[in-house]
Formats: structure tokens, sequence, C-alpha cells
């Protein structure tokens, strides 16, 4: 579970660092961050998957959840704005 959780976070740094490189095509961008998006509910299934079996507490389990959830937000916000 732990090299699970630890490869998904890595991955959401790959995609955040491709997303940033890659200026020059608007379609490669958009693809980049919505595999990002895919990721995070990846780490929020993990998050969610330690709460259960009492590995985390609940309280570290929502303030996990909570930054995972507003990182979503600014992602969703970053694709509209791609869009438009």
């Amino acid at each position: 579970m732990k090299k699970n959780l630890q490869e998904e976070l890595f991955n959401l740094i790959r995609l955040l660092n491709s997303y940033i490189v890659n200026r020059d095509s608007s379609r490669i961008r958009e693809k980049h961050i919505k595999n990002f998006i895919v990721s995070l509910s990846m780490v929020d299934y993990y998050f969610e998957y330690l709460y259960l079996t009492k590995i985390i507490s609940f309280k570290k389990c929502k303030d996990l959840v909570d930054n995972v959830i507003t990182i979503r937000k600014l992602a969703y916000g970053v694709l509209k704005n791609e869009k438009e």
C-alpha cells in the first residue's frame, strides 16, 4: 500500500511537471491535467482505505482528504481556464 501511494504521488508530480513544461499544445496540456485529476482520485481512495484499515486516524484522513479536495478544485479551475 505504501509503495502504491508513493508511486501515485510521484505520478502527480510528473503529470504536473509535464503540464507546466508543455506550453505548445493545449490538447497535451489538457490531457495531462485530466490525468492529474484521475490520479488525485486514486490518492483520495488510498487515504480512505488507510482510514478504513485503521492505519490513520479520522482526523488525519479528514485533513488529507480536504487537501486533496482543494487541489482537485484548483485543477478543475485550471482545466476550465484552459478551455476558454
